[in-house]
């Protein structure tokens, strides 16, 4: 099976309160994306990642809060301490609250096996994506050419918050959830729009 784990942010994140933050610093463990050659740019869809095994089984992404239980066939990829959050994979079943968007979805559509997708469509929250019908998006397909290139990337790795604001500005006005890197196939960090409403005592929000 694929295993796609909650995709840090690239910023570092502090918790107060209850509350996050992020912070202008890059989390150290992500900044090698900025000088690998394979690290592509790619568009973040707002809806509800699925999964369709090398078995030819669906799943779908499941959120467990602080405290509840595992439910059966629950397949656990990352456990958030800070929030007591688990995420991970659920098999197909009737539990699924967009299984009728799912079966939508699923009509003249043919799936690569081991692969991740995203559902959207006009129920899916709130349907940023402005679509007529639910659909099935193959994760890390559509790379987001309005973004700077490795090498401008690269000579702003102290002032990188300051530098992509204006670039995140053009995607919230085209109702774009935000950006995904990619490296070596697999994605590796991501960064939101909403993510800009959240800097701790820091003039990017001004």
């Amino acid at each position: 099976m694929v295993i796609i784990k909650k995709i840090p942010v690239l910023f570092n994140i502090c918790f107060e309160d209850g509350n996050y933050y992020l912070l202008k610093t890059i989390n150290k463990d992500l900044l090698d994306l900025f000088y690998d050659e394979t690290t592509r740019v790619t568009r973040k869809y707002d809806g509800t990642a699925m999964l369709y095994d090398k078995n030819g089984n669906w799943f779908y992404r499941k959120t467990l809060k602080k405290g509840q239980a595992e439910p059966k066939g629950f397949i656990l990829l990352t456990f958030d301490e800070n929030t007591g959050k688990s995420f991970g994979w659920m098999p197909m079943d009737n539990n699924f609250g967009y299984k009728k968007a799912f079966e939508e979805a699923l009509v003249n559509f043919v799936p690569e096996k081991d692969k991740s997708y995203e559902l959207v469509g006009p129920k899916i929250n709130n349907n940023h994506e402005n679509l007529d019908s639910h659909k099935l998006i193959l994760h890390g397909l559509d790379l987001e050419e309005d973004f700077p290139s490795l090498e401008e990337m690269q000579k702003h790795t102290e002032d990188f918050a300051d530098f992509i604001r204006p670039y995140f500005k053009n995607l919230e006005e085209k109702h774009i959830e935000g950006i995904v890197f990619w490296k070596n196939g697999k994605p590796y960090a991501k960064l939101r729009t909403k993510d800009f409403y959240h800097f701790k005592n820091d003039e990017v929000n001004k």
